[in-house]
């Protein structure tokens, strides 16, 4: 028969990289935030972010105007850290670049996000 065990994966159909909970249809929770509220912010992210992947986390800066780069460089000014970052060669590189300002997890970007979106618009 055809029947298989829950969670039983067929051969050659895993996929080696986890897919973001956006395209799986998963709606990621986000707050609600001003339009902008990012912008002129360059974030660069370091470690694991659960339950969301680092691409949602890049999609959620996306969305609200910053910027998300992969490489260390003096126009990175913030940097998101996940779980397990600290012990990397590029924890130590990004940490000291000049002016670098941390934000710690998923739930950290959630509250800048909506600190900057109670600002008043100049």
């Amino acid at each position: 028969p055809d029947s298989k065990a829950v969670g039983e994966v067929t051969p050659g159909s895993a996929s080696k990289k986890p897919i973001p909970l956006a395209e799986r249809g998963v709606p990621v929770e986000v707050p609600g935030g001003a339009p902008d509220c990012l912008k002129d912010i360059v974030f660069i992210l370091l470690g694991q972010f659960a339950p969301n992947s680092s691409e949602d986390m890049r999609a959620t800066i996306r969305h609200y105007g910053g910027r998300a780069v992969m490489d260390p460089s003096t126009r990175v000014t913030h940097a998101l850290i996940g779980t397990r970052a600290e012990n990397s060669a590029k924890y130590k590189s990004v940490m000291d670049l000049p002016n670098i300002i941390p934000v710690h997890k998923g739930q950290g970007l959630f509250d800048m996000i909506q600190q900057r979106s109670l600002r008043p618009a100049p």
